[in-house]
């Protein structure tokens, strides 16, 4: 166990201890205390790892969830729906969902594990992580837990290198700051999809139309200045760090770099922003932002 103290806190505000299981347990050395719990509340037998990467909705997480054979689509609609209280969630506004505070991170569960402790572990997982020290330093630079989420999942889905991550949150940040609309296509992807969509598009459409950059919505980040009403995806906790720990810079635009790796050439000004997108158009690959 990494981490004692952790261990005992997340104890007492989840409220799980009653459901521990006695037994005869073997854990390795520095597993997260959140997972330590839930291998106490689950019987603690040996499973494979159930990857749930960052950036994802709800509606992708159950699935991996349905691949994996751990719940059916029905009982992860109604776990979600259902209505969660958890530590975690204390912050949340009060018509806010589950997403963004679903942990990505990899679960033991099995076959039996049901929907409703799937997302309990998930939720103890945040709590482990995202630590009082952080919450403290995202309330000195006046953002909300919520606002947090919000903004590092659109951090999440811009962000394919993760060492770019405090960059691209220092850019949000800026035009936050200077009342610029953060112009996010992750927005508009989490806007306009709908399950009747995926089959055609998946849940984030590539290659954006006029026609959706004009959807009058507060999740068209095009069109209305400020953070969305929510998270768009789950971040990890990398993304969140970036949130409340920027890098420092001065920088409003990025685009994606010509190298075509995934990178971004990000500017302070528009004129150095339209050359990086001039060299971006000549490579013939990212997207502008």
């Amino acid at each position: 166990l990494s981490d004692a103290g952790g261990f005992d806190t997340l104890l007492a505000f989840s409220g799980v201890a009653p459901e521990l299981q006695a037994g005869s347990y073997e854990f390795p050395v520095g597993l997260p205390a959140s997972e330590v719990i839930f291998r106490l509340r689950t019987g603690g037998i040996t499973t494979e790892l159930v990857r749930i990467p960052e950036g994802l909705r709800v509606e992708e997480v159950g699935a991996i969830l349905v691949e994996a054979g751990i719940v059916t689509t029905e009982e992860w609609d109604a776990a979600v729906n259902a209505g969660t209280l958890h530590a975690a969630l204390s912050e949340q506004p009060e018509d806010a969902s589950l997403l963004g505070y679903l942990l990505p991170a990899s679960y033991p569960f099995r076959e039996g594990t049901t929907a409703e402790a799937a997302i309990q572990a998930m939720l103890d997982a945040f709590v482990v992580q995202v630590t009082p020290a952080l919450l403290a330093e995202a309330e000195a630079a006046g953002l909300t837990l919520h606002d947090v989420l919000t903004l590092a999942s659109i951090v999440e889905r811009e962000a394919a290198l993760a060492e770019e991550q405090p960059l691209v949150a220092s850019a949000f940040l800026n035009r936050l700051e200077q009342g610029i609309a953060l112009g996010a296509d992750p927005t508009v992807q989490f806007l306009i999809s709908t399950p009747e969509s995926v089959e055609e598009f998946g849940w984030w459409k590539h290659g954006l139309e006029q026609a959706d950059l004009e959807i009058d919505s507060p999740y068209n980040t095009y069109l209305v200045a400020g953070l969305p009403p929510g998270p768009i995806a789950n971040p990890g906790i990398a993304a969140i760090e970036a949130v409340i720990r920027p890098a420092d810079t001065s920088f409003i635009y990025f685009v994606a770099a010509p190298e075509c790796d995934g990178s971004h050439r990000f500017a302070a000004t528009y004129d150095g922003h339209l050359q990086n997108v001039a060299d971006f158009r000549a490579s013939g690959c990212g997207e502008e932002d």
